[in-house]
Protein backbone atom coordinates (compact mmCIF):
# COMPACT_ATOMS: atom_id res chain seq x y z
CA UNK A 1 0.00 0.00 0.00
CA UNK A 2 1.21 3.47 -0.93
CA UNK A 3 0.82 6.37 1.41
CA UNK A 4 1.87 10.11 0.84
CA UNK A 5 3.33 11.55 4.21
CA UNK A 6 0.82 14.19 4.88
CA UNK A 7 3.13 15.52 7.38
CA UNK A 8 5.80 16.96 5.74
CA UNK A 9 5.92 20.55 4.21
CA UNK A 10 4.77 20.85 1.22
CA UNK A 11 7.86 20.42 -1.57
CA UNK A 12 8.63 23.23 -3.94
CA UNK A 13 6.82 23.20 -7.25
CA UNK A 14 8.77 20.81 -9.97
CA UNK A 15 8.80 22.55 -13.10
CA UNK A 16 9.29 21.25 -16.76
CA UNK A 17 10.32 24.26 -19.58
CA UNK A 18 10.50 23.01 -23.12
CA UNK A 19 12.01 25.29 -26.01
CA UNK A 20 12.42 24.64 -29.22
CA UNK A 21 13.47 25.58 -33.08
CA UNK A 22 11.61 23.23 -35.06
CA UNK A 23 10.20 25.89 -37.20
CA UNK A 24 13.54 26.80 -38.18
CA UNK A 25 13.26 30.87 -37.34
CA UNK A 26 16.49 30.82 -35.27
CA UNK A 27 19.70 30.44 -37.44
CA UNK A 28 22.61 28.57 -35.22
CA UNK A 29 23.97 31.51 -33.69
CA UNK A 30 20.21 32.36 -32.28
CA UNK A 31 19.46 29.43 -31.24
CA UNK A 32 22.27 29.25 -28.96
CA UNK A 33 21.72 32.80 -27.80
CA UNK A 34 18.21 32.10 -27.02
CA UNK A 35 19.21 28.54 -25.31
CA UNK A 36 21.85 30.38 -23.24
CA UNK A 37 19.18 33.40 -22.04
CA UNK A 38 16.88 30.57 -20.74
CA UNK A 39 19.50 28.83 -19.13
CA UNK A 40 20.80 31.26 -17.42
CA UNK A 41 17.50 32.80 -16.17
CA UNK A 42 16.89 29.12 -14.97
CA UNK A 43 19.95 29.18 -13.42
CA UNK A 44 19.01 32.34 -11.46
CA UNK A 45 15.55 31.59 -10.61
CA UNK A 46 15.10 27.96 -9.84
CA UNK A 47 16.20 25.95 -6.49
CA UNK A 48 17.60 23.46 -7.89
CA UNK A 49 18.08 22.06 -11.42
CA UNK A 50 17.08 18.36 -11.76
CA UNK A 51 18.27 18.04 -15.58
CA UNK A 52 18.69 19.86 -18.44
CA UNK A 53 18.65 17.83 -21.31
CA UNK A 54 18.57 18.54 -25.13
CA UNK A 55 18.12 17.15 -28.64
CA UNK A 56 21.06 14.94 -30.15
CA UNK A 57 23.65 17.39 -32.92
CA UNK A 58 22.31 15.49 -35.30
CA UNK A 59 18.74 15.58 -35.03
CA UNK A 60 16.94 16.89 -37.46
CA UNK A 61 15.35 19.73 -35.14
CA UNK A 62 16.72 21.69 -31.64
CA UNK A 63 14.70 21.44 -28.40
CA UNK A 64 16.01 21.70 -24.64
CA UNK A 65 13.93 20.44 -21.95
CA UNK A 66 15.35 21.22 -18.18
CA UNK A 67 13.59 19.77 -14.73
CA UNK A 68 13.67 22.36 -11.90
CA UNK A 69 12.10 22.80 -8.22
CA UNK A 70 10.81 26.69 -8.34
CA UNK A 71 9.32 27.82 -5.00
CA UNK A 72 5.79 28.03 -5.48
CA UNK A 73 5.48 31.90 -4.52
CA UNK A 74 8.28 32.68 -7.64
CA UNK A 75 6.57 30.61 -10.54
CA UNK A 76 4.71 33.18 -11.88
CA UNK A 77 7.62 35.35 -12.00
CA UNK A 78 9.62 32.74 -14.07
CA UNK A 79 6.88 32.42 -16.23
CA UNK A 80 6.73 35.89 -16.90
CA UNK A 81 10.27 36.50 -17.56
CA UNK A 82 10.60 33.24 -20.06
CA UNK A 83 7.35 34.81 -21.78
CA UNK A 84 9.44 37.43 -22.45
CA UNK A 85 12.62 35.92 -23.61
CA UNK A 86 9.88 34.06 -26.01
CA UNK A 87 9.19 37.31 -27.79
CA UNK A 88 12.61 38.68 -27.74
CA UNK A 89 13.26 35.62 -29.77
CA UNK A 90 10.22 35.45 -31.73
CA UNK A 91 9.15 32.31 -30.33
CA UNK A 92 5.79 31.04 -30.98
CA UNK A 93 5.78 29.50 -27.66
CA UNK A 94 7.53 27.81 -24.44
CA UNK A 95 6.34 24.76 -22.69
CA UNK A 96 5.71 24.80 -19.23
CA UNK A 97 4.69 21.96 -16.98
CA UNK A 98 4.05 22.42 -13.41
CA UNK A 99 3.43 19.41 -10.63
CA UNK A 100 3.69 19.58 -6.93
CA UNK A 101 6.39 16.80 -6.19
CA UNK A 102 5.32 14.22 -3.79
CA UNK A 103 7.22 11.03 -2.45
CA UNK A 104 5.63 7.77 -2.12
CA UNK A 105 6.70 6.02 0.68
Amino acid sequence: MCILDAEQPPEPLLVYVAIGNSDGKLNQRGWANFWDSVHELITRSADHIHSATHSLPNSPWQNALWCVEVDPDRAQDLREALNHLRAVFRQDSIGWAAATQAFIR
